[in-house]
């Protein structure tokens, strides 16, 4: 057992610590707390920074903040871009004073008699920073600053450099800026034809051809959009060097954004060489882009809508059903389990049937023979894919044959209607893919 002694020395111990906690430790942080405050140039909340102002010798760049982020507004009325301002703010926010000078007269010592740089940092109505930046110590550890109440002090490096960049660093890199998840539908005209998606829930998109609702494939859909936010400046361009630059677009894609935002339509042109010059409607800069437009530039219909050869879900999917010229297979779905119609002889190795399955949903055609309104069948048909529901009816089916020098698969599908041409490489991955199966 515990003695009593023991006992009271153990309460002593915790009276000891609650009254440390509550009567010693608030001053000590309060003192931490105040010390931190004293050694910073300034103290305020950078998330109530709303204005941002940076006068450079005869130069001065504005900064104001919007819904979306930041805009430039003088010397040119633009998008800023958010990381530039936002480390000006936060350089000014976390600097602290390496020593106070004092206040000193000699401004053409200390490169304050014609600053580097004068920062006003703004929230609502009130100025709660303003410094001046004068030149590099002569170890160019620090530079000088003087704040509001006359003092000089040094002060880190990183405040003159992000204080003193070129005007183009502080405008947005991005050549377009929106979200993708904000998008309702968009439209892409390019030298491949003139297509319009439009989103169906969280990843479908359709298109409206001839009064014929198209699905989209949502990885090449979403692929142009990828590219177009993705899209970097490399260089912007003078006013002299924008007339006529973007008069006649090569490439022009309009963004049905969610309202209240609002719709945006950017227009490409690129010189033979590869450079490429962007710009957005309702704005006045012109982008250059070192980099093709990839998708932008090539993506036609055909490239976009859904390219399937067999449209099933391999969760619902329950017999599949194989012909070729050398080969055919029937394969069945007991519960979870693949294997072959007799049961006796066991089930299918469920890694290879997968490998198989997936084989299947990746058969995409290269291009459409006949549309579906009055597609005729291909010749009498040597390859057949019939894949079957649980309940036996079918999800889909494609038959056609293998002609031609070098081969191709024209086939038609049961769910879309078309004839089309698939390359046989397609083919030959699921035939192989059928052949381990057996192993």
């Amino acid at each position: 057992m515990h003695s009593r002694t023991t006992r009271v020395l153990f309460v002593l111990a915790v009276v000891a610590v609650a009254a440390f906690v509550l009567f010693e430790l608030p001053p000590r942080r309060a003192r931490e707390r105040a010390e931190r405050d004293a050694s910073r140039l300034f103290a305020f909340d950078a998330t109530a920074v709303d204005g941002v102002r940076v006068r450079r010798g005869g130069e001065e760049v504005v900064f104001v903040r919007r819904e979306a982020g930041w805009d430039m507004l003088i010397p040119v009325a633009d998008r800023a871009e958010t990381s530039a301002v936002a480390s000006l703010i936060q350089a000014l926010h976390d600097a602290p004073i390496e020593r106070n000078l004092g206040p000193e007269d000699d401004d053409e010592r200390f490169g304050l008699r014609a600053p580097a740089a004068v920062v006003w940092v703004a929230a609502g109505r009130d100025t709660v920073a303003r410094l001046e930046i004068g030149r590099y110590t002569p170890d160019r550890a620090f530079v000088y600053a003087r704040r509001p109440d006359g003092d000089i002090v040094l002060a880190p490096t990183n405040l003159h450099r992000v204080a003193t960049l070129a005007v183009d660093e502080y405008r947005s890199r991005r050549v377009v800026a929106f979200d993708r998840a904000t998008v309702r539908s968009f439209q892409l005209r390019n030298p491949a034809g003139t297509s319009r998606w439009t989103r169906f829930g969280p990843t479908a998109w359709l298109a409206t051809v001839a009064g014929d609702t198209i699905t989209g494939d949502s990885t090449a859909v979403e692929a142009v959009l990828r590219t177009l936010r993705g899209l970097r400046v490399t260089r912007l361009l003078a006013p002299p060097d924008t007339a006529g630059t973007l008069d006649h677009a090569e490439v022009v894609v309009t963004v049905d954004n969610t309202p209240p935002l609002p719709t945006i339509t950017v227009r490409f042109r690129c010189a033979p060489a590869g450079s490429c010059r962007a710009r957005c409607d309702g704005e006045t800069r012109v982008s250059e882009i070192a980099d093709g437009i990839g998708a932008l530039m090539t993506a036609g219909f055909d490239d976009l809508r859904d390219r399937r050869l067999l449209r099933f879900a391999p969760e619902r999917a329950g017999r599949i059903e194989i012909s070729t010229p050398d080969t055919s297979a029937v394969l069945v779905r007991a519960g979870d389990a693949w294997g072959l119609p007799n049961p006796a002889l066991g089930t299918l190795e469920r890694v290879r049937m997968s490998d198989f399955v997936h084989a299947l949903e990746s058969l995409r055609w290269s291009r459409v023979i006949e549309p579906a309104s009055g597609g005729a069948n291909p010749p009498r048909p040597n390859l057949v894919l019939v894949i079957y529901a649980r309940d036996g009816s079918v999800l889909d089916e494609v038959r056609g044959v293998v002609q031609g020098d070098p081969p191709v698969f024209i086939g038609k599908s049961r769910c879309s209607g078309l004839v089309t041409e698939t390359d046989v490489s397609g083919l030959d991955a699921v035939i192989a893919s059928l052949r381990r199966l057996r192993r």
